[in-house]
């Protein structure tokens, strides 16, 4: 098990902070923060533009944006999104696997435990 594995499994330290999961296509971020109702969540943001997105279905939460709250993002959108969540990060996981890292140490009473990315 990596170092990433056991940050998902493990209950750490919170973060009490926003974290950056990481930017693609020169446009989008993908955040964390901390969470007080326990709703596993991650921002997406480009300059024009926020959602908040479930983790288990990408369902939009929140929105600062021309979408719809309960809705999906557009496939253009998403297909980067998933490209991004596939590809490897620095730490030698995916970027999958580091974005629930990142909301396990930032939510540890809410900890997820999805391993595969869900199918949309």
């Amino acid at each position: 098990m990596g170092v990433i594995d056991d940050i998902i499994e493990q209950q750490l330290e919170p973060l009490n902070e926003m974290a950056t999961v990481g930017y693609f296509d020169n446009k989008y971020q993908i955040s964390i923060y901390p969470e007080p109702l326990g709703n596993p969540s991650f921002h997406l943001r480009c300059k024009e533009w926020e959602v908040v997105l479930k983790i288990n279905d990408f369902t939009v939460l929140e929105v600062t944006s021309p979408f719809n709250k309960g809705t999906k993002l557009p496939n253009r959108i998403m297909k980067k999104l998933m490209q991004f969540l596939n590809s490897k990060h620095e730490l030698g996981t995916t970027n999958w696997k580091f974005l629930l890292a990142t909301w396990n140490s930032n939510n540890p009473k809410y900890k997820v435990d999805l391993i595969e990315i869900p199918k949309i």
